[in-house]
């Protein structure tokens, strides 16, 4: 119970009630936990506005509904040379969605990707 104690004190007790107690704690902070719900999005660079629109229409329902939305733009061959253009075409889908996100992760080339992460507005 104490250790720095001069005697230090302890308790005798029951190991299998001290674990079960134990396993109750972690379960009631797994109740209270919030579970981040992340809805990934896929793009090429090559696609039309129209499509664009689209997209950015079920990410803005991903974001009202609270989740986070995952922007990916995928290069292929030769677009590998140009990671520009993806981050190129994320800004422009920022620019749709910044009045309802906010930008969690800004857009970077990872592997054959450029991923945006975005999270919803916080309300005052």
């Amino acid at each position: 119970i104490a250790p720095e104690a001069k005697p230090p004190v302890c308790k005798i007790m029951d190991y299998g009630k001290f674990r079960y107690q134990q396993e109750k704690k972690q379960k009631e902070a797994k109740k209270k936990q919030k579970v981040i719900d992340i809805k990934e999005i896929k793009l090429s660079v090559k696609i039309a506005q129209n499509d664009i629109n689209y997209k950015v229409k079920h990410a803005s329902e991903f974001l009202e509904q609270g989740k986070h939305v995952k922007f990916r733009v995928f290069l292929k061959g030769r677009e590998m040379g140009s990671p520009e253009a993806g981050v190129a075409l994320l800004e422009k889908i920022w620019q749709m969605v910044e009045d309802i996100a906010d930008r969690d992760k800004e857009p970077l080339l990872e592997g054959r990707y450029v991923n945006m992460l975005l999270t919803p507005k916080k309300k005052k």
